[in-house]
């Protein structure tokens, strides 16, 4: 019994980090599972190079989908490790690992689509209305010039890949109530008319039959 018990306490305690730590975002109603930019370095076993970084609302998200062991990826996380001290302050990395989780693959694969391109390698890095396929260092100037721009933009005016869609999604979703409550006013209203027609059809007979019994009465006469 009490081994029993000891096994359920070292089982717990090692949920507990994941489930402590484990942040999501939601995007159309579903949740995706992602590293922070610290947890990302750890993950990639990149030692930090900063000492003063930290989040903030007011930062930038660089959204990276990415995968364990991708040479690429981690070159990119170099990059970022190797100008964090002096752009640090413009982002924050939200990375998702595809390659052992199917959601964020989808994920990525949706939020391409909604840009109107493929995803079709990684890293995929979205920033704004930017993205970035794979990674070589001929991107950096543009990343760090997309990055600073973004970030001169008030936060309630940047572009935010999945903002967007979970706007849309309401605006579709929007929309499908009101031709919901359009095609109940179009029944309402054949419903209203067919009615009226039998009234009338009614009526038109009722006076009809009565002005046939007033002749006939008449002819009798």
């Amino acid at each position: 019994m009490k081994r029993l018990l000891r096994m359920i306490i070292i089982m717990t305690m090692l949920l507990l980090p994941f489930n402590a730590y484990a942040k999501e975002i939601e995007v159309n109603g579903k949740k995706y599972q992602y590293s922070n930019f610290k947890e990302t370095l750890k993950e990639a076993g990149i030692e930090e190079k900063f000492t003063s970084y930290e989040e903030t609302d007011n930062q930038v998200p660089i959204y990276l989908f990415r995968g364990d062991n991708c040479e690429y990826c981690k070159e990119f996380l170099y990059f970022l490790n190797d100008n964090a001290e002096e752009y640090g302050k413009y982002f924050k990395l939200v990375s998702f690992e595809i390659y052992s989780d199917n959601k964020n693959i989808k994920l990525m694969e949706k939020a391409a689509e909604f840009m109107n391109i493929k995803a079709d390698g990684i890293p995929f890095v979205i920033i704004g209305n930017e993205y970035f396929k794979g990674y070589e260092d001929t991107y950096n100037e543009d990343i760090i010039n997309v990055l600073t721009k973004t970030y001169e933009t008030s936060v309630n005016e940047r572009t935010d890949i999945f903002k967007s869609m979970n706007e849309d999604e309401s605006l579709n979703k929007k929309i499908s109530d009101d031709e919901k409550m359009l095609l109940w006013d179009l029944l309402f209203f054949v419903i209203s008319i067919v009615f009226v027609i039998f009234y009338v059809n009614y009526k038109t007979n009722s006076l009809k039959k009565m002005l046939e019994n007033d002749l006939d009465n008449k002819k009798r006469k």
